[in-house]
């Protein structure tokens, strides 16, 4: 994503955010509101109704999260990337994972920014067009082909996944705690370690990041 150099002043930016996480969300909104030629015209905690919320609010660019109560940042992109083709899309997370990369590009996201992204990095972005390549920030390495067809060699179906066991897994993905899960799905905290512990035994996974791929590649979410 590549501007070429002008002396003309950029045309004002408007941008709408959508995290979870609060604290991150107003942090982001202080730095992005700090550019010049930018303001953040709404910061939203969910995906619920988003497409209305945008055809009211109009934004140059979204900066979307992909963990998010009620549908995830991928399925939000899927819904409104044809409903609105003019507005930048982003998805800033903290996951830098050459899977969901080549989902994201997929589905015709504008641009995948760790949330380690620098500065110049969002102006880079905001001030991009959707006729511009998909951009990644510095920090996140592209994966080349070789490297996807690891990554779903690596994730193939081994074991059917019980509801519950797709229930914890949406939640894990969610960031929750096993203490959160237990509370939120009325179970004891042991019952929940041992699906835990069940789920990656069975998926033969080790870390949560890999749960998480497998998660969005067999649309558990």
């Amino acid at each position: 994503m590549e501007r070429s150099e002008s002396n003309t002043i950029p045309v004002s930016k408007s941008i709408v955010i959508v995290d979870d996480q609060n604290l991150f969300a107003e942090g982001i909104s202080k730095i992005i509101s700090g550019i010049d030629h930018v303001k953040v015209i709404a910061t939203l905690d969910s995906g619920e109704n988003i497409a209305d919320k945008l055809s009211i609010l109009n934004p140059d660019v979204l900066f979307l999260d992909l963990n998010l109560p009620g549908k995830n940042g991928l399925e939000i992109l899927k819904d409104i990337r044809f409903r609105f083709p003019k507005i930048v899309i982003a998805i800033l997370t903290m996951y830098e994972d050459a899977y969901l990369i080549k989902k994201i590009k997929e589905n015709r996201a504008n641009a995948y920014l760790s949330k380690k992204a620098s500065i110049d990095e969002l102006k880079q972005v905001i001030f991009s067009s959707t006729d511009d390549s998909f951009f990644t920030s510095g920090n996140v390495e592209t994966p080349d082909n070789k490297s996807f067809e690891l990554a779903e060699d690596s994730f193939t179906i081994k074991a059917q996944i019980t509801q519950r066991e797709k229930e914890i897994i949406r939640l894990i993905v969610d960031g929750r705690s096993t203490e959160e899960i237990s509370e939120m799905l009325i179970i004891s905290y042991e019952t929940v370690k041992s699906h835990r512990k069940n789920i990656f035994r069975k998926l033969n996974l080790n870390k949560v990041t890999e749960l998480i791929k497998y998660a969005y590649e067999h649309q558990l979410l």
